[in-house]
């Protein structure tokens, strides 16, 4: 992500106005007489006064029409995001309508559920570290689920749910004659009030309650 830089104001025809929370620059176009014969003029928003330092502003397009002449800012890289692997997992959701049949069965939740799948698919199914993976991770979906709300993203994947899902997918894939077996994963959970979690054991051979996906 990048942020523009704050330059210096015009040294004429500039006024300060406030709205909400933040002052805006306004530079003034044109001066004219109103039929009355009062004296006026006609301003354009030119940028956002830095509060920072008010004798700076950050511009926006309007200021480069007015100053054209002005030397280019450089932009400041602010955050660096990874973007590669989120954007092949969306991809490869799409190419395999994935996504449409999440929308579909899981309308509340399916960006989140992509988001998870997104997760595990890059760190496995461990959830103890989502919520710094999408610290560092680009997430093209709408919801970046945290850890605490795992609980209740779990609980809305009811059994009616996931079973019309499979339908739809086996419709969407399976030719006349093809079998269809499932592979079920599960996650570990140290939450006291799912519903869906049963006792197992996980792949560290922890006794934790588990919850199938």
């Amino acid at each position: 992500m990048s942020k523009i830089k704050a330059i210096k104001l015009p040294e004429k025809r500039v006024s300060i106005k406030k709205s909400g929370k933040y002052r805006y620059v306004y530079y003034i176009d044109s001066y004219y007489v109103t039929t009355n014969g009062s004296r006026t003029h006609r301003d354009v928003a030119i940028g956002k006064l830095n509060e920072e330092d008010p004798t700076t502003f950050f511009p926006n397009q309007k200021y480069w029409e007015y100053f054209p002449k002005t030397d280019p800012i450089e932009e400041e890289i602010t955050e660096i995001q990874q973007a590669g692997f989120s954007q092949l997992v969306k991809k490869l959701a799409q190419q395999l309508k994935v996504d449409e049949l999440l929308s579909k069965n899981f309308d509340d939740i399916a960006d989140s559920i992509l988001s998870i799948a997104s997760f595990m698919l890059s760190k496995g199914n461990t959830m103890m570290y989502l919520d710094d993976y999408y610290l560092t991770h680009y997430n093209p979906y709408r919801s970046t689920p945290t850890q605490r709300k795992l609980g209740p993203i779990y609980e809305a994947i009811s059994h009616s749910r996931r079973w019309h899902f499979f339908k739809d997918w086996q419709t969407l894939i399976v030719n006349e004659g093809d079998y269809v077996a499932y592979d079920v994963s599960s996650v570990s959970t140290y939450g006291k009030s799912i519903d869906l979690a049963a006792m197992g054991y996980n792949r560290d051979h922890e006794l934790l309650p588990q919850v199938n996906l």
